[in-house]
């Protein structure tokens, strides 16, 4: 249905501020005075260090067109909650600027269901943002911006990697890379539960937020895998100035992934594909030592500079792909 006689203010009470307010009620904040329906939100003096940042999902390069409303949402919230995640923050708030090509009234409610999903599991409060319609032909845009804090510790940076870390990760990795062949491109998944698995790996990823505050203390850098992992611990590398060797046959992989590829497409899905948003950390500590459950060591931190990949037998494996380029034009 076309709610083509709604307004831009209409559709924030709507669709956003009830659901704002509804969560609200559900997780009280001592620090919020004035959310939804000013110019402005309005928050009291927060103790510990804040963070702050922001994410933007464009139809067609950051999830299908005709993906379910309900997936975009969680997704779009989700993406942005785990670079808080990766800084070892607790969420407090976030900000919506939703760009639409038109006023669909099913669409928004099943939009703002997966939306308010997602903020109630973190939970994390919608304090205001933005609602235009886009011109004719120009792609669905969400931009997020999220707000945490830390309080105890300092947050995790990418920056602190030293020589002899032990590099993790955490969950399986390259499930969502896989969900996504099985939503564009029809990979064949026998099992349906598997099917479902790598589909919802994809679609409604789950940011690491009660691992990354278990970090603080523990882990010497952090960072989110998003664009793959090769690709993000490399931001560690250059940010610390070390280089590293990741040993392929330690890789994390679900049984979903490869009972449905070979092994090796499987390992190559795990380095470059992204979208898994697990955590990828360096420690001084051992696994043991770590005592956290669900997180692999996979690599060690080395003096000298460079990705390196190992194969079972300790022999480097050349690499051609890195991860996603949000600027590639192939």
């Amino acid at each position: 249905m076309m709610a083509a006689a709604m307004g831009e203010f209409a559709i924030i009470e709507q669709y956003f501020a009830r659901g704002a307010r509804q969560l609200l009620k559900q997780h009280p904040q001592t620090y919020l005075h004035q959310g939804i329906g000013d110019d402005c939100a309005v928050v009291g003096s927060i103790a510990g260090h804040q963070v702050f940042s922001v994410d933007t999902s464009i139809a067609g390069r950051h999830f299908p067109v005709d993906a379910d409303p309900a997936d975009i949402g969680f997704r779009a919230l989700n993406v942005a909650v785990s670079d808080l995640a990766a800084m070892g923050a607790e969420p407090l708030w976030f900000t919506l600027a939703l760009a639409l090509p038109d006023a669909d009234e099913q669409w928004l409610q099943a939009f703002a269901n997966g939306l308010f999903e997602a903020a109630s599991d973190a939970p994390i409060m919608l304090l205001g943002g933005d609602t235009t319609r886009l011109p004719a032909g120009a792609p669905l845009t969400i931009s997020v911006q999220v707000h945490g804090h830390v309080t105890q510790g300092t947050p995790l940076l990418r920056a602190g990697a030293q020589l002899g870390d032990t590099i993790y990760a955490s969950g399986t990795l390259g499930d969502a890379g896989a969900g996504l062949s099985v939503a564009t491109t029809g990979l064949l998944v026998p099992n349906e539960a598997d099917r479902q698995k790598l589909l919802q790996a994809y679609l409604r990823p789950q940011p690491q937020l009660v691992l990354g505050q278990q970090l603080i203390g523990r882990a010497s850098s952090c960072v989110d895998i998003s664009d793959g992992l090769l690709a993000d611990l490399q931001h560690i590398l250059d940010a610390s100035n070390v280089g590293a060797t990741i040993n392929l046959a330690a890789l994390p992989l679900s049984g979903a992934l490869t009972g449905v590829m070979p092994r090796h497409e499987a390992e190559q899905l795990a380095l470059t594909a992204g979208d898994d948003y697990q955590l990828c950390f360096t420690s001084t500590l051992s696994p043991d030592e770590l005592g956290l459950e669900n997180v692999t060591a996979i690599g060690r931190i080395t003096r000298d500079k460079g990705l390196c990949v190992l194969d079972a037998g300790g022999e480097q494996v050349q690499q051609d792909a890195f991860g996603f380029n949000h600027f590639d034009t192939h």
